[in-house]
């Protein structure tokens, strides 16, 4: 049962100024973590953290002294025992709440490792992790593009429905746009006006009645420090499918007559949840995805059984089939998902048993 590093180093920046018992305790949390390749950056912090705490216990002591000798109507020796065994009940009920809230997060952090999220969810359920960005390319016949983060190429040469995998961008406002490859020249542009530690950002070139259009999502990530669950959302990247519900069911029952959509009403070049709200939370299992026209129980698209892995981050997006004919033809599409984390296949094409495509 391992500590995440994210969790255990904001413990200790923050237990470091605590009481002697608890200093030791995460002294030898510390020690614990020594063969892990963060545990310079602890020990750094530990040390200047001692440092902080001990100038802040030499001023405690000033101002303890100063109310000692301040009362003068007993003996000196009698005043020192009257006002420390005073003193020491706060103390030792200080040190133990402390002790016992050091327990909590330790275990809460170890249980983390253990059982729930990994390591990099725990830094954005925290909001300790730096911003992440990536970049979905939708357009059929689309030319390959750059995807440019403040003007500047940040992923290069990406062809339709291929998937970035997430990338660290700065916090504040931040322009996003795609470019024919190896140009800054921009086909469709927007704006994250306030990016933030721990959400995910996606960015989507879609295409539209006159050219090329582009997508926004931001993701706050409230996922649970002890969930194991995965989250969904969808996207509608199909100008020729305006609104559609989506159904994720179990493998073993596909009847959604009497079912509710997972994501209802997806309407083109919007979101569902919508962006700046959190994704849906279901458990891992093996599903089918089915699509229809928005209010309709009659499917457009019905996807092969897949596994939906526990902590998975999917955007669902429907996409055209391919080619300009098709993206005519109504709610003629595929649903691609991008998978978040930095994973050997961000991008997954989900068929149509529809029709074969």
């Amino acid at each position: 049962m391992a500590f995440n590093p994210a969790v255990a180093t904001r413990l200790i920046r923050v237990s470091a100024r605590e009481p002697a018992p608890a200093r030791g305790l995460l002294s030898a949390i510390v020690q614990s973590m020594r063969a892990t390749p963060i545990a310079r950056t602890l020990t750094d912090s530990w040390t200047h953290e001692r440092r902080v705490a001990r100038r802040m216990r030499r001023r405690a002591g000033s101002a303890e002294n100063d109310t000692i000798t301040s009362t003068t109507n007993r003996p000196p020796a009698q005043v020192t025992r009257l006002q420390i065994n005073g003193l020491r009940p706060i103390r030792e009920r200080w040190q133990m709440k402390t002790i016992r809230t050091i327990a909590v997060l330790v275990g809460a952090a170890a249980l983390v490792s253990a059982c729930g999220g990994g390591s990099n969810d725990v830094g954005k359920e925290l909001g300790l992790q730096n911003p992440l960005i990536h970049f979905v390319h939708a357009i059929p016949s689309g030319p390959t593009v750059d995807f440019l983060v403040n003007g500047s190429a940040l992923q290069k040469n990406i062809a339709y429905k291929n998937v970035t995998n997430f990338a660290n961008i700065n916090t504040g406002a931040t322009s996003v746009s795609y470019a024919p490859a190896g140009t800054t020249t921009a086909l469709a542009s927007g704006s994250f006006p306030n990016v933030a530690k721990g959400h995910e950002y996606t960015v989507i070139a879609v295409p539209s009645a006159s050219g090329d259009d582009i997508g926004l999502i931001d993701d706050p990530f409230d996922k649970g420090l002890l969930s194991g669950s995965a989250r969904v959302r969808g996207f509608n990247a199909s100008l020729n499918a305006s609104n559609l519900d989506l159904y994720l069911v179990p493998s073993n029952n596909t009847n959604i007559s009497n079912a509710s959509p997972t994501l209802a009403g997806v309407s083109y070049k919007n979101a569902v949840p919508a962006s700046g709200q959190d994704s849906v939370y279901v458990s891992g299992g093996t599903y089918v995805l089915i699509a229809t026209a928005a209010g309709s129980k009659t499917p457009i698209f019905q996807s092969n059984s897949f596994d939906l892995a526990n902590n998975a981050d999917w955007l669902v997006t429907s996409v055209p089939i391919g080619g300009v004919l098709t993206q005519l033809l109504p709610n003629q599409i595929h649903l691609l998902v991008a998978q978040g984390g930095n994973t050997s296949q961000p991008a997954l094409e989900l068929t149509n048993t529809l029709n074969g495509q």
